[in-house]
């Protein structure tokens, strides 16, 4: 599923293509996620259709998105 989101680089401003990063995301439809996210999980960065870069779940902060499964 898509959705936009706000993202907040951990201990610096910019990323640069290839840097590998932590990051704090803000999910702007939650709604749309409760119960379906866990730790582990990839998932991709897009801009339209163009993929930008991927990342995978370290920490899930509001526990109604994790998923039970």
């Amino acid at each position: 599923m898509q959705t936009s989101g706000h993202q907040e680089y951990i201990g610096q401003g910019s990323v640069s293509p290839g840097e590998t990063v932590l990051a704090k995301i803000t999910i702007m439809s939650p709604a749309y996620f409760v119960g379906k996210l866990q730790v582990g999980m990839s998932f991709d960065f897009l801009e339209g259709s163009t993929l930008i870069g991927t990342g995978r779940i370290e920490e899930i902060l509001n526990p109604s998105l994790i998923s039970d499964h």
